[in-house]
């Protein structure tokens, strides 16, 4: 049988990635479903509004991520259980100091969804703007990028984005999450009221939820812990040799583990009485070696700050952690003007916004990104230059740093 399945950009739970191949949550949670159903997907994109029409029609047979009202359960059918929970937030320019509460949009334009439950549903923006007795204008786009777009651009003053999207694209954008946050609401599967395939789809899906909702290890769980909060949600950073990833590794493992041995070793040698004497000799082999350990991780962390190549290292969200001499010579930055600040410090205007997009879809997904940017210096010159940006994981595989290394060229 096949299914249709409507898309639209929500990244990271519904989008087309750089390969043109739909991704996300809910695509690969769809394509699970699938396989174990034996249905054949067929992707339909458009805009949301677009897509909202097509269910309408029975044009396409499922929407995923759709919030649930008692308003629209009397337009389609719905899934029982909630698959996501979800809240909205406002957003601002980075540089506004304005607007901190609702009250705040008194006299100002705000970009929304055309047709999102965050703006009509029950608890969205037009029922606050009601309640508050706000003068606020309310600008319709079609997707959430062009409501990051619009309040960077300034053509708006603020813009609501579900929690999901913000978190994982705020940062692309020169503008920042406010205080304020409203409607939290649950996600489901919706499906046409009257097509042909929606009683079998329904039963199967609840079916196929239950089951995996039920089980703390299984698909759900899993793609919860890829696409949103560690284990439950760039960064840019300039990228890094081969050796880079066991290097950071070997700094904030091996280091901390060899020094504690050491200490309990030591420790234990002054303690212990005549049986631990006995075993003198292998103890101090032991710290030894890790004597060794120490030097080749020095040597390393010397390789690091003195090296030819520029390297900087962001944590999970694209805040510049660390950055080497090299950087410094490079870009015209001292490490003070660096640290604390993102990686668009070097923003040129020479890339569009679909050329981070694509850097960062690839490095979210935990490859590496390699390529030719024009990159701009503290003062205010372009240089070209070769850049490489690779995602560091913890011991669970989660990615917590990004590291990378900036060659002009």
């Amino acid at each position: 049988m096949v299914v249709k399945v409507g898309v639209y950009e929500n990244s990271p739970k519904i989008y087309v990635d750089q390969h043109h191949k739909v991704a996300g949550f809910w695509p690969e949670l769809i394509e699970y479903i699938a396989a174990r159903e034996h249905w054949k997907i067929q992707y339909v994109t458009g805009t949301w509004s677009h897509d909202l029409e097509l269910l309408d029609r029975g044009a396409i047979d499922i929407m995923p991520d759709v919030a649930f009202t008692e308003q629209r359960s009397k337009r389609f059918v719905f899934s029982d259980a909630p698959v996501l929970l979800s809240w909205t937030r406002v957003y601002v320019d980075r540089d506004d100091h304005s607007i901190k509460s609702i009250t705040d949009l008194q006299g100002k334009k705000v970009a929304v969804l055309k047709d999102s439950v965050n703006v009509d549903g029950p608890g969205g923006l037009r029922e606050l703007v009601h309640q508050f007795h706000l003068q606020t204008t309310i600008v319709e786009m079609p997707d959430y990028k062009k409501v990051f777009e619009a309040i960077e651009n300034h053509s708006v003053d603020a813009g609501i984005t579900n929690r999901n999207y913000g978190n994982r694209n705020a940062r692309l954008y020169a503008v920042k999450k406010t205080p304020i946050i409203f409607q939290p609401i649950e996600m489901r599967f919706a499906f046409p009221k009257h097509g042909q395939h929606t009683p079998l789809l329904v039963r199967r899906i609840n079916a196929e939820m239950a089951e995996l909702l039920n089980d703390s290890d299984s698909i759900y769980y899993q793609l919860l812990g890829k696409y949103f909060e560690a284990k439950i949600a760039i960064q840019k950073v300039q990228s890094v040799p081969a050796w880079a990833k066991t290097l950071l590794k070997a700094l904030l493992a091996a280091l901390i583990f060899a020094v504690a041995l050491i200490l309990v070793s030591r420790w234990q040698i002054r303690r212990r009485t005549l049986a631990l004497r006995q075993n003198e000799q292998r103890l101090k082999e032991q710290i030894r070696k890790l004597e060794q350990t120490e030097e080749k991780l020095r040597k390393l962390s010397s390789a690091v700050e003195f090296s030819g190549g520029s390297i900087m290292i962001t944590d999970r969200d694209g805040t510049i952690e660390y950055v080497n001499p090299a950087f410094t010579k490079i870009s015209g930055y001292d490490a003070s003007d660096a640290i604390g600040k993102t990686p668009r410090i070097l923003k040129s205007g020479e890339q569009d916004q679909a050329f981070y997009e694509q850097m960062w879809n690839t490095i979210m997904e935990g490859n590496i990104w390699h390529g030719k940017v024009i990159d701009k210096r503290k003062d205010g010159t372009l240089f070209p230059a070769m850049l490489t940006i690779a995602p560091i994981r913890d011991a669970n595989g989660v990615i917590t740093h990004f590291v990378g290394t900036h060659t002009d060229i």
